[in-house]
């Protein structure tokens, strides 16, 4: 049957995938990085929703280019949704329930030179630690100490 979300918790080492079936079939899956890719092609979800982190902003770019809908989620929107003990499967359930909210608040898959600027930002050096105001650069929001002079 048809897939049309595909909920990823990601961690360093494997990821956990949930998702309902359109016949109520339900899909949980641990998986290695390394074999992330196969299985999503497999099971088709139209939309596929995750964590916001660096790395989901990497594997959202790749989904984007396979032609699928990426909705990548802040924690902190997904943490109500879990239940039971904290781990990476319930992790993944709550991404699900979360994406499928009408009123969830979604962040855009940045570019990978928004997170290049963004990563210099967050470097630690002298010049990063200026809580200035900020500015917008390639679309994505620095500090006024990193912008060309």
């Amino acid at each position: 049957m048809a897939l049309h979300t595909l909920a990823i918790d990601i961690g360093k080492h494997s990821f956990h995938v949930f998702g309902v079936e359109d016949d109520g079939v339900v899909v949980a899956h641990k998986i290695s990085r390394a074999k992330l890719a196969a299985p999503v092609d497999r099971l088709g979800p139209k939309v596929v929703a995750m964590e916001a982190c660096s790395s989901a902003h990497h594997w959202g770019r790749l989904f984007e280019a396979a032609g699928r809908t990426v909705r990548p989620i802040d924690a902190y929107f997904v943490r109500p949704f879990v239940r039971g003990s904290k781990n990476d499967a319930t992790d993944a359930q709550a991404i699900w329930d979360a994406a499928g909210r009408p009123t969830m608040r979604f962040v855009p898959v940045k570019s990978i030179a928004c997170q290049d600027v963004e990563g210099g930002a967050k470097s630690g050096h002298p010049a990063a630690m200026d809580q200035g105001p900020q500015t917008l650069i390639l679309g994505c929001t620095v500090h006024d100490s990193f912008r060309s002079h």
